[in-house]
This record gives structure tokens, sequence and C-alpha cells, in this order.
């Protein structure tokens, strides 16, 4: 059993067998524990990583080692650090119930704002193994280091027994000019929020959202459900009000009112008739939020003591008269450099951030539902989870070393890595919904076909040849895959996987098509999501949307 932070989830779980690595895949906890045993039963190299339950910090790992084998396991899990009495934490649960030859502890931190203050506590450090504890911190990044020696692990000269047994705590806190930090990346934000005084005044909250058209769909969902949570937090000291904007504003009050449980009500059920529709228009919006709040200090119908904010909720797409643009740079090179080191599409930490609290918030809920209620909010855990790729209450992860024969058709199956593919840059694209591109006619050099279709199958010619390499990639959905690396042109390609609708309970193989693909120049600095819904463009801070029925025509010095 390993022991993990109650908030953490684990995301990988590889196992390196005699050299070669196998990476795990996360599965309905059921069809996971039923493809362990089948290996288990084999005698195959095999690894189970699953939870045993949210209040109990434990997760159980269960690997089945062939004989004769030299296995490495690594376990990665995430978690979101909370500030607690003013820093924050990373939690160590340090048990290896033996003396290790090459135990290491290694933190490596790296906060944008730079980092004011680290520092380490152990529950098991003594006088002997504090100086063995190397911390050091400068700008952006910090740095700790704990390798104690056999000896001084040992509880007394020539005994057996470990003295690693507790906790091992790391506390730091970064500069901070405003309490605040807003971070956005590609439709989803997170507001961090350090106050340094807690002591709570009563709110004057002027919600400005955004129903323009650009909204329709799951971004107008999110917000409605978003704003719904917020306006339930509102305490009946609180004053609040609505306003709407598109092409026009409209409010849902004519005043500030107060928030008292028949308003909080009044307010949820008009939020649910919310529609989006229109331009977008910024300015106007925040205008009458702003002269909102101003008349009611001025009228006294607040609280003088309260403190006034305005709250907007909104896709960041203005295309009416105004544009409102908002950002922080703090060393763009290095923060984009450490956000694209994460496996997602286009480093989309923050996307996944919101799947992890929305995870955790189900499970919540799930502990104390009932009846349908509940297997909808399981469905929906479960859902997120699998495509996030979490191992939760509800999944498993596993890894099996195939057997030799096995081995042998795998490595047909996927594609190899480390291998170098020449790829030839198209100097013209023309992408339709209904059309296929069947062939491509590039400037006179050695011609080199290559498609893809389907689940997905790759076909590439061989240079000089006349034979042709034919794989699959036999992945799960949500998988990334990088399909194009061009250091000369700087251009990278990534595609993203979705699956087939099955069953939950069907453990077949599920086929698996390209939902999502990635285009990214870094030379110029731009950026293009493709999906089946739209085209997004993305030029440094400014970003468009197109859908399919649009016909564009882009060019940049």
């Amino acid at each position: 059993d390993v022991e993990l932070p109650k908030t953490a989830f684990i995301t990988n779980f590889t196992l390196t067998v005699d050299g070669v690595t196998y990476p795990g895949i996360i599965r309905e906890k059921e069809a996971a524990q039923k493809q362990y045993e089948q290996a288990v039963s084999r005698g195959q190299t095999a690894g189970l990583v699953k939870a045993a339950g949210r209040k109990t910090e434990t997760f159980s790992v269960s690997v089945n080692i062939a004989s004769s084998s030299k296995v490495t396991f690594q376990l990665t899990y995430e978690e979101l650090l909370k500030r607690k009495f003013g820093k924050y934490e990373i939690f160590i649960k340090v048990n290896p119930k033996q003396l290790v030859n090459k135990f290491e502890i290694e933190a490596n931190i790296f906060e944008p704002q730079g980092i004011s203050e680290l520092e380490v506590e152990g529950t098991f450090l003594n006088n002997e193994l504090l100086p063995v504890v190397k911390k050091s911190f400068s700008g952006k990044k910090g740095h700790i280091s704990f390798s104690p020696t056999i000896e001084q692990q040992q509880t007394c000269d020539n005994c057996t027994t470990t003295l690693l047994q507790g906790d091992f705590v790391i506390k730091y806190d970064v500069n901070r000019d405003s309490p605040n930090n807003l971070q956005v990346v590609n439709g989803y934000f997170v507001h961090f929020f350090a106050p340094k005084i807690l002591e709570r005044l009563p709110k004057n909250v002027a919600f400005v959202i955004d129903v323009s058209g650009s909204m329709s769909g799951q971004k107008i969902r999110q917000a409605k459900e978003a704003l719904t949570k917020i306006v339930e937090d509102l305490k009946e000291e609180d004053h609040f009000n609505i306003i709407l904007f598109e092409s026009s504003v409209s409010t849902w009050k004519d005043n500030l009112i107060q928030a008292t449980p028949e308003n909080v009500n009044q307010s949820k059920e008009f939020i649910q008739q919310i529609n989006a529709w229109g331009g977008t228009n910024y300015n106007d919006g925040l205008l009458t939020g702003i002269e909102m709040l101003n008349k009611a200090h001025e009228s006294k119908s607040v609280p003088e003591r309260s403190a006034s904010l305005v709250i907007m909720l909104s896709d960041g797409e203005a295309n009416a008269l105004n544009e409102v643009t908002y950002t922080e740079q703090a060393d763009v090179e290095e923060t984009t450099k450490a956000l694209e080191e994460q496996q997602y599409i286009f480093g989309e930490y923050i996307e996944k951030l919101w799947a992890y609290l929305t995870i955790q918030q189900l499970l919540e809920a799930r502990s104390v539902a009932q009846g349908d209620e509940k297997e909808n909010i399981t469905a929906k855990a479960l859902e997120l989870s699998l495509k996030y790729k979490f191992v939760t209450p509800l999944t498993s992860m596993v890894v099996t070393k195939p057997e030799d024969n096995e081995e042998k058709e795998a490595v047909a199956d996927k594609l190899i890595e480390g291998t170098d593919i020449v790829i030839r840059t198209l100097t013209h694209l023309t992408l339709s919904a209904k059309q296929q591109v069947s062939s491509y006619q590039p400037p006179p050099a050695p011609y080199y076909y290559s498609s893809v279709d389907g689940d997905p199958h790759f076909i590439i010619a061989v240079p000089q040849k006349e034979d042709a390499l034919c794989f699959n990639i036999n992945e799960e959905p949500g998988v990334v895959l990088n399909l194009i690396r061009d250091p000369v042109t700087g251009m990278t390609v990534n595609g993203q996987l979705i699956g087939d609708k099955k069953s939950i309970n069907n453990v077949r193989p599920q086929n698996t098509y390209f939902g999502k693909l990635g285009i990214v120049t870094m030379n110029r600095n731009v950026r293009l999501e493709i999906t089946t819904q739209n085209i997004i463009l993305q030029n440094g801070v400014k970003r468009r949307v197109f859908s399919w029925l649009d016909e564009v025509a882009l060019q940049q010095p």
C-alpha cells in the first residue's frame, strides 16, 4: 500500500522490466482487476493500482513479478496544493519498512511568481538526519533533497530496523504583489486568491455574465453552474445583482438586493433561464456593474464598511464595440516551457485541474446520494476519471508485460519511441468539413505518402522501396499522440483520441478516433486547435474561433 494525501489522484504507473518500460492504462475498476488477474494466472509481470477509499489516503499497488526479472515501478500522482497558515504544503508519507541502499527524496519546485520562503519538517528527522536535508531556492525555482546512507537510516549500530517512518513535509510560499492571480488556458480559467486580512466584510457583488453567441453550448452551461454555486455561498448580509451582456445589456433587478434565502432562490431560477445569443460587448457590461455598485454606496443602501466587487464570467471573445484584455506577464517564455512539459494537447493543466476538482466534488456528492441520483453522479465521475486518467475509487490503473509471442505482435501495433520520421512541410493546406484529403503533390523531391484513417492506423511509405509500413495505435480515449515534430520549422502536431460509445461493463477494446488536433508553430507563436465543432486560432494573446462553415483567409507577414 502507498499512502498519499487525501486530495491526491494517481495519474500514471509504469513498470520497467529488464530495461523495457510498459505504461499503465486507466480502466473501469472491474475491467482492470480482470486484466490483472488474467496476467497473474499466466505468470506474467503485472501491476495494479487502485484507490482504497477517499477517506483513508491509501492506494493499493499490486505487483506480480515473473521469475528472474528485474523490475522498477514508477508511480505518479497529482495534487492541488492548498495554502494553509500562509504556506503551501507538500506532504510525503515515508515508510520503507526496511533499510534501503539508495533512498532519496528530491523535490523541484517552480513558481512563476517567485519563491519567498522554503522550509522542511519531518517527524522522524533527528539531530543526525537534519543536516542530511539540503534545501535551496532562488527566484522561481526551489530544490530539496534528502538521501541518508544506510548507517544514517539505522535505529542503532548493526540494527536492521529503520528510523525512516513518518511524515516529510515541505512548506513554501510565493511572492505576490496582489492577493490574486488569474490564469487562463484554452477556455478554462483558475483564480488563485490569498488574502492577507481574513476578517470577513459584507460583500456587494455585481455578477456580469456573457450571454453572447460564442458562449452557447458547454460554455454557458459551465457559467450557469458556476454562478449558481457562487450565489449559494453568499451570506445574508451580502448584496448582489446579475447583469447579462451581449450586444446590449440587461439586469435581473434594477438595484443591488440583499442575499436573503428568498432572493437567492429567485436568482437561481433566473440563472436557469439564461440563454446565449448576440455579440459580445464587455465595456457596457462592466460599466453597468460598476455604476450599480457606485449608486448603491451613494444611496447608502449597502453597509458603509463593505467590499464591492464585479465578478465576470465570459469566454474572452470580445467582438462588439470594445475589447478589454487582462493580462499578467511573468516571464512568459519560462512559464510556457514549464506548462508544455505536461502531457496535454497544449499543456492544458487548467482543464485537468477543473476535472480534478470536479471529480472530488462528485465523489463527495456520491457519498450522500441515493438511487438514480447516485448512479448519475457515479457515471459522470467515472467518465471524467477515464477521460483525464485519474485513479479514483471508480477506476484502477493496470499495466501488463506481454508474453514473448504477444510482445512481438505488440511491436507492430505500437509507435516505437525514438524513431525519427522525416516529414516535408506543406506550403498550403485547405480544410473542409465535407472534403477528404486523398493525395498531396509536394515540391520536386522524393515522394513519400502517408495517411491516417479509422482506429487510428498509419501507413508510411518506405523510401526507395515499394513496400509500406502499417501499424495501429491502440490507446485509450484522451491519450495525446505526437504526430509531427519538425525542429527545423518549429512545427508540432498532436492528436487527441476520443472513443465511441459503449457500455461501462463492456471490456472489449474500445474503438478510438482523432477528436482534436493541435498544431503549434513555435517560430511564429501560432497555435491551431481543430475539433469537430470548431477551429481555434491563437496568435500570441489574440484568439479567434471559427466554425466549419466559415470561409477565412489568414495571412501573417
